[in-house]
């Protein structure tokens, strides 16, 4: 989907360049919302967690860009974006010292991973899941 963003924006960038009339203004406008939109995902991808390892009292976040270990108790809260009915976005992973991570929706035996944190954790908060 991000190449399809990315590329469809800058093909309309293009059409936009090459046409110089009024018809560009929309092909313009669209297209660098387009391009705007598939840079933005390609850089929360890289931010998303794409496995995570629960070790005794600590939990390490591995994402293309970012290799994160904290203490289990600095974990808050874990919920999902408002409004994602799909659950296709990422998963909000509230720290005290670190801020949010975000982990990807689809992240294998992430269930079982909910659990084992709420047991190491009991003041964990998982909401709207």
């Amino acid at each position: 989907m991000r190449v399809a963003f990315l590329g469809g924006g800058l093909v309309m960038l293009l059409g936009a360049a090459i046409a110089r009339d009024s018809s560009s203004i929309p092909l313009l406008a669209l297209g660098g919302i387009w391009t705007a939109t598939g840079l933005g995902s390609l850089w929360m991808d890289r931010r998303t967690a794409k496995a995570v390892r629960l070790e005794s009292r600590t939990v390490t976040f591995i994402s293309p860009g970012l290799t994160l270990t904290i203490p289990v108790a600095e974990i808050i809260e874990v919920r999902r974006a408002r409004g994602d009915i799909n659950r296709l976005s990422p998963l909000k992973v509230t720290t005290r010292n670190h801020g949010r991570l975000a982990i990807s929706p689809r992240l294998d035996g992430l269930s079982e991973l909910l659990v084992q944190l709420r047991t190491a954790n009991p003041s964990l908060r998982i909401t709207r899941l």
